[in-house]
């Protein structure tokens, strides 16, 4: 009967396939390849599968020894040539960031060098290792790095070996190669300079193509830089045709203390390609020449900008001397402390009796303002605003290292209903007429219906900004407690506020709010901490100079209570309020106030005056 039968087709094994089959029987029959260049037989490993290959489920699918099928057969095809790799990919780094991830493996593996990393189409991280130590520690890692975007969400590591991507290359070209590298070490800057590698001397009598960009000359200079001058700090790549630099970016794990970086001359086109290198901390930045700083035509200060988000510590860029932008800087980062900024003071005033002014109406405002009676007391701030006051406030929660959590679930909620979050205008522009409130006594009752505070008074920074004979602006910032345990527990909600007054002149001494706006923001106990610190060096730097006047100031004094949240409140350390200077209570008796809150109420509600009073003596002269 023929093959080609019911069963089907069974091909027909070669002579090499037959005699493969019977080794395992007697192994003389085998070929020692004499003619293949004594490169080395590799067998394929006998399956441990000895059951029948079909059951009821249809045929049994044997997945033996896959990582050594493949290695055999890379070995064995025309990629056996090239070194075998280990190729890693990140899932999802994208979300968290590239910088991110490679800087959490940097600090978590020794000798993490990775070759060549990029972010997928798919928002994947992938990059290269040579060193199976390093490989093995790197996979180790895997769900154990957190996505930035969602903490619950631990970052997948997938590791394969593959041939390399970046051709071999022979040693006598190593030779030459390293030749240059060492010829253009320049010992007295510490430097190296690779500028126009390709068409060094060397090369053009040996007849060779080395050109930078060539993907394993970059591999291989990069190996050199690592071995022999891993302490420059100096490296120039000017003239060197690079479009990419996702093989240079391996520079920065080898070389960690380059600051003056010469990139001058390239293909360069998009100002990305240089955030790759954003783990050095360039001081002395060279990009002229290259078609991205022809996006930015003469807007020089977008060019800045656009440099300093990936290297905030550079003062010189293309030959000219720059401001650095340390506010781009990480909170960690020594620079703060080694830079030339002003020294940190505990708050600004022309004048020490302007300031006392204005420490002690905080005091008698925060005072009134604070307490476990706050939606009462509060009430008595009428008399602190004037009758075309305005009052805004907005929280919002800002980026951090790790989720910043929001509090009291109540709490939040009434802050957020009124929130002026400028970033989220879109959620109240069609109603911001109900969110900025006008007039004293409409801003009495709305911040008599905020949570219950209660500041803490020895973190208060307070600065003096403007004075002219019409008006004064000064803002206040430290931090506060909300919520239901503001007052019962010292574990409670601690909240960073800044708050901004714009006041007026008043008869005697006093003065009276024309514009209040509030700024929340949630906090971790590592901003705590940091506060702290610039709190202490504000006391030792005020400590140097002579005592200030007695109020919100004296009552700074060095402490560890930031930390252990430990801190008296407002009310226990403020001093009364004198009778002639403390807001009172309004009178509704009163008939100016009568008048006043006639009007406002009029206009809020669009009714008439006397409909309003009407509605007024109705509710008792209850304004809520």
């Amino acid at each position: 009967m023929s093959s080609y039968g019911t069963r089907g087709y069974r091909p027909r094994q070669d002579v090499k396939a037959r005699t493969m089959r019977i080794s395992a029987i007697d192994p003389d029959v085998t070929s020692r390849y004499e003619y293949e260049d004594d490169e080395p037989v590799i067998r394929q490993p006998q399956p441990r599968y000895t059951g029948p290959r079909h059951n009821s489920y249809g045929p049994a699918r044997v997945y033996l020894n896959v990582s050594n099928r493949h290695e055999t057969q890379v070995l064995k095809g025309r990629s056996g040539k090239r070194e075998l790799v280990y190729q890693f990919t990140v899932k999802g780094a994208a979300r968290t960031g590239r910088d991110s991830v490679l800087r959490s493996l940097a600090n978590s593996v020794d000798n993490f060098k990775p070759i060549s990393p990029v972010i997928t189409p798919d928002g994947d991280l992938e990059f290269f290792l040579t060193d199976s130590d390093t490989a093995d520690a790197v996979k180790s890692m895997s769900r154990r790095i957190v996505d930035k975007k969602n903490p619950s969400q631990k970052l997948n590591i997938i590791m394969r070996r593959i041939p390399a991507t970046w051709d071999p290359i022979k040693k006598e070209i190593k030779d030459v190669i390293l030749s240059v590298v060492q010829s253009r070490y320049n010992r007295d800057t510490n430097s190296l300079d690779l500028t126009e590698f390709g068409t060094d001397k060397k090369f053009i009598d040996e007849g060779l193509n080395c050109a930078l960009f060539r993907n394993e000359i970059m591999v291989y200079v990069s190996e050199l830089i690592d071995q022999n001058y891993n302490f420059i700090t100096g490296l120039s790549l000017k003239g060197n045709r690079l479009r990419s630099l996702n093989f240079a970016s391996t520079l920065v794990f080898r070389a960690t203390k380059v600051k003056e970086l010469d990139l001058s001359n390239n293909g360069l086109n998009r100002i990305e390609e240089v955030e790759k290198l954003k783990g050095w901390s360039i001081e002395k930045l060279h990009l002229e020449n290259n078609e991205l700083c022809n996006k930015y035509g003469n807007d020089a200060s977008a060019y800045t900008s656009a440099v300093h988000k990936i290297f905030p510590r550079v003062d010189y860029l293309d030959g000219i001397a720059v401001a650095r932008n340390p506010f781009l800087f990480p909170d960690e980062d020594e620079v703060l402390q080694t830079s030339k900024l002003p020294p940190f003071k505990p708050g600004f005033s022309p004048g020490p009796e302007l300031r006392q002014l204005v420490e002690k109406f905080l005091s008698e405002f925060f005072n009134i303002y604070d307490g476990p009676e706050g939606a009462v007391t509060r009430q008595q701030l009428f008399a602190a605003y004037d009758a075309n006051a305005t009052f805004t406030y907005a929280i919002n929660t800002l980026p951090d290292t790790m989720r910043v959590p929001y509090g009291d679930d109540e709490t939040f909620g009434i802050y957020i209903k009124s929130s002026h979050n400028i970033m989220q205008e879109s959620k109240w522009e069609r109603y911001r007429e109900k969110i900025i409130y006008r007039g004293a006594m409409d801003v009495a009752n709305c911040i008599s219906k905020l949570p219950l505070t209660n500041h803490i008074l020895d973190t208060f920074i307070l600065d003096i900004t403007t004075v002219t004979q019409e008006m004064m602006v000064f803002t206040l910032q430290g931090l506060l407690r909300d919520g239901p345990e503001a007052f019962s527990s010292k574990e409670g909600d601690v909240k960073f506020f800044c708050r901004s007054f714009v006041v007026l002149p008043r008869p005697d001494n006093k003065i009276a709010i024309i514009n209040d706006m509030l700024q929340l923001t949630p906090i971790v106990v590592g901003r705590m901490i940091r506060y702290k610190t610039l709190i202490t060096k504000a006391i030792e730097t005020e400590a140097q100079q002579k005592p200030g006047p007695s109020g919100i100031r004296a009552a700074l004094q060095p402490t560890d209570a930031i930390g252990q949240m430990a801190i008296e409140s407002a009310n226990a350390s403020a001093p009364p309020p004198s009778p002639s200077q403390a807001p009172s209570a309004y009178d509704k008796s009163d008939p100016a106030i009568q008048q006043a809150m006639i009007e406002q109420f009029s206009q809020q509600s669009g009714m008439k005056l006397e409909w309003s009073r009407q509605c007024l003596e109705d509710q008792n002269w209850d304004f809520e």
